[in-house]
């Protein structure tokens, strides 16, 4: 009878640790925990009612405790998500793409249609080092300039900047035709190759023989060539920096003159050229008698004639002729004035 009591009671306490837990796992799973009820009624003799009893009353707990928790959400399966993740993203991508082939589409008919109204504009080949000075200088003096460089990132640089700029080989000749070549003023070749300087000149001077063509040359020898292909002008820029090394040394004073004359952050003076048109009232006149240059403080410094080349420190009755051009050193204010006046 202790053995079958003690036996009862083991049964007892192993039932009760199952209920608990089968009751953690149910709560965990979100399922009501289910009790073997049945069980406990099979049970006999007073154990058996105080199993029931006990049965019923943690039954009656978890039931009420399982009616107090909220349910959890149902998670979205993990393809659901990766898919409207993808989609979103390439969404994005593609909204990016077209917006900017949209802009570059139109920046390039906007270009092209500044192109097609340019005229007496000012074309510069080659965007390095000398051409970006070059163009930065051309534009402080309210030139228009057009640049031809062969290299798309420079391109892009240039036009952020705000300039009209193509990409392509200047060499060849619908490049130069589709930046109005016909009715520019200027060609200027910056590019380090001689023999591409030679050609562009040779170009464009068969579909322009009037324009003017400023041409950089590496070698001595190209100087000859340039001339023959139709280069007005010829730059070397190792000469150029010798003799200005040179002046520096030996004329220092006069080497500060130039510099200041010539730099474009200097306003007080400035050396500016100006032509005698046939209707000017400066032709015909003596130079003592424009009085015009004694109120603007104005001083001639050379005059150049078609037929005499060029003359400095002119007498005072030298003869203004039309066509002369005057070489007038000056206030920019005053000598804007006599520009206009003249």
């Amino acid at each position: 009878m202790i053995r079958h009591l003690i036996t009862l009671k083991q049964r007892s306490e192993y039932s009760t640790i199952s209920h608990v837990v089968e009751m953690l796992v149910g709560a965990k799973s979100h399922r009501r925990p289910r009790y073997p009820l049945h069980a406990c009624r099979r049970a006999r003799g007073s154990a058996g009612s105080h199993r029931l009893k006990t049965c019923q009353r943690r039954s009656n707990l978890c039931a009420a405790f399982s009616s107090h928790r909220k349910p959890r959400c149902k998670p979205q399966p993990f393809y659901e998500v990766a898919v409207v993740t993808i989609d979103y993203t390439f969404g994005g991508l593609f909204q990016l793409m077209l917006a900017g082939e949209m802009e570059r589409v139109i920046g390039r008919r906007k270009m092209t249609r500044d192109l097609q109204q340019l005229s007496d504009h000012i074309i510069v080949c080659g965007f390095g080092r000398m051409g970006q000075h070059l163009v930065e200088d051309l534009s402080n003096e309210s030139q228009m300039v057009v640049v031809i460089d062969n290299d798309f990132q420079v391109v892009e640089e240039a036009v952020a900047q705000g300039l009209l700029c193509v990409a392509g080989d200047a060499t060849e000749e619908e490049l130069l035709e589709s930046v109005q070549i016909r009715s520019a003023k200027t060609i200027v070749t910056t590019l380090p190759s001689d023999a591409d300087s030679v050609f562009i000149t040779l170009t464009a001077r068969n579909l322009n023989p009037t324009l003017q063509i400023v041409a950089r040359a590496e070698h001595r020898s190209t100087e000859k060539k340039l001339r023959q292909a139709g280069a007005d002008r010829i730059v070397m820029p190792t000469i150029v920096g010798a003799k200005q090394m040179v002046r520096m040394i030996t004329r220092p004073t006069t080497a500060d003159l130039i510099d200041l004359v010539t730099e474009s952050s200097f306003q007080d003076v400035e050396l500016d050229e100006i032509t005698i048109g046939a209707t000017s009232p400066l032709a015909g006149k003596r130079l003592q008698d424009v009085s015009l240059l004694q109120n603007l403080d104005l001083l001639i410094v050379a005059i150049k004639r078609p037929e005499e080349g060029l003359t400095f420190n002119p007498r005072s009755n030298v003869l203004f002729q039309s066509d002369d051009t005057i070489m007038v050193m000056g206030h920019p204010a005053n000598i804007q004035r006599f520009r206009e006046q003249s």
